[in-house]
């Protein structure tokens, strides 16, 4: 029998008509938990939904206080501070506090559900997605948000959610009569030992592996023999200073470009002994733009863009776009540097090297991509570590304003200047690529530090999965 179909009876119908509610997915899985099953509103003191906030409702962190939204939780139910919106002070709205189950009652299907537990103090408000929950004694907070994660990622909320205008969302009376299983204290203390310490050691080797990742720019900056440079960004001597007519004459007129730490690093890297210092433009076949989106369903051509560019020289080849056709001129090649030449992710400095993937497709980035295709002998991955790098940064920063929008371009791009190491006055590649592959060591080392971070963590949820589950006890 296809186990797409299945039967309800009309008695067990809960004012639901929507099959899925009733699929041998949710039910089936609800039947195979070996503890009692007890409505949450049975465990809770108040829940409530937060307050919305436009553009225009909205604060800055001076002014205003955390507003909690679905991007502050990880897939994994952890907070993330890395895109926060703040809103005005306001004594009519509720804040977070300790022992708050916060819940995402609006997202996309997929992701409605993740759950947020304020173990420590967070001064916030939430959001009119977020649904918080303050339960009483006789049910442990932490683990009843180990209990809803643990329903999200097996797509329980993803079944029982309602769907409207491409928005998915769990309603307060839903989520109120949710069945939750009643585990005794001592397994309830169990399964959140499981959590809290697999996530410490999640935590130690993640930490680890930014450490490597932290100390390329050192090592490359040691190697270079480049040991100070000026990065007084906002001093009066960086903001206030004299330019003669011929200095500026047939270049730009935006002041930015002048600033003397953009001077005064040029004229130390010009001193330098170590290195040639060349213009991005000398050492590249040709740098250039994407295309536009001439999107199609039909998959012969991919698309990279700026979101396919990842930290630490990655590409990701999974969320990615197809197009009709790709002029042979803008088709990438093994060892294509590609980073954002258009927009705020320019001030982002990713770069990453183009390999190609083992299949059958043609790849061309978009037009707000730019390409950089180094001559025979020039490193990509030393090139791009160095733009990465803590005065590439200084550099690129100085090309790329001049304007409401940050624009770098290929114009702009060839005027970089780049660091090639020397020996008795010639182009020393063998120490380019010696730091290439140092650099490239140190990128693999701190992913194999990743993955063994991930791996502790997911095999810590397939424990908590077996006990609820029945299979272990």
């Amino acid at each position: 029998m296809n186990e797409n179909i299945f039967y309800t009876k009309f008695s067990e119908l809960e004012n639901r008509l929507d099959p899925l509610y009733y699929s041998g997915e949710v039910n089936g899985f609800f039947r195979k938990i070996q503890f009692p099953l007890k409505s949450l509103h049975h465990f809770v003191v108040k829940i409530d939904s937060g307050i919305g906030a436009g553009k225009d409702d909205q604060s800055d962190l001076e002014n205003g206080v955390l507003h909690l939204r679905p991007t502050n939780i990880d897939k994994n139910g952890y907070l993330k501070l890395d895109k926060n919106i703040y809103i005005p002070f306001n004594t009519k709205y509720s804040k977070v506090e300790i022992g708050d189950v916060v819940f995402n009652n609006t997202n996309s299907q997929e992701l409605v559900g993740k759950t947020l537990f304020i173990e420590n103090s967070i001064d916030a408000y939430y959001s009119n997605h977020m649904t918080r929950i303050k339960i009483n004694d006789e049910l442990n907070p932490n683990y009843l948000w180990i209990i809803l994660n643990f329903y999200q990622q097996k797509k329980i909320f993803f079944n029982l959610c309602t769907n409207w205008n491409n928005q998915s969302g769990v309603g307060l009376e839903l989520l109120k009569n949710l069945k939750i299983p009643i585990a005794p204290e001592n397994i309830q203390n169990k399964l959140i030992s499981i959590i809290k310490e697999s996530y410490n050691q999640k935590e130690k080797k993640e930490k680890k592996a930014q450490n490597k990742l932290d100390s390329i720019d050192k090592y490359l900056l040691n190697e270079l023999g480049i040991q100070q440079f000026s990065d007084e960004k906002e001093s009066l001597k960086d903001r206030v200073f004299l330019r003669k007519f011929s200095e500026i004459s047939g270049d730009r007129f935006d002041a930015d470009y002048y600033r003397n730490r953009y001077y005064e690093n040029i004229h130390y890297l010009s001193q330098n002994k170590n290195f040639k210092l060349l213009t991005l433009g000398e050492i590249s076949l040709n740098i250039f733009q994407g295309v536009g989106q001439n999107l199609t369903a039909k998959q012969d051509n991919i698309l990279l863009k700026v979101k396919n560019i990842m930290n630490d020289n990655k590409i990701d080849f999974e969320n990615v776009e197809f197009i009709e056709n790709i002029p042979e001129t803008k088709k990438l090649i093994n060892g294509d540097i590609i980073t954002p030449f258009v927009g705020e992710a320019i001030k982002k400095y990713k770069f990453s090297v183009f390999n190609q993937p083992q299949n059958n497709f043609n790849y061309t980035v978009d037009n707000n991509t730019g390409v950089i295709r180094l001559k025979e002998k020039y490193n990509p991955i030393y090139v791009s570590a160095f733009f990465m790098s803590s005065i590439g940064k200084i550099l690129i920063e100085q090309l790329s304003g001049g304007g409401g929008v940050p624009f770098l371009g290929s114009n702009s791009a060839n005027k970089l200047l780049v660091p090639i190491p020397v020996l008795n006055n010639n182009v020393d590649f063998d120490k380019q690529n010696m730091i290439a592959d140092n650099i490239q060591k140190l990128r693999d080392e701190a992913q194999a530090l990743k993955d063994e971070a991930i791996q502790i963590f997911e095999d810590a949820k397939k424990e908590v999965e077996k006990i609820i589950l029945g299979d272990i006890k």
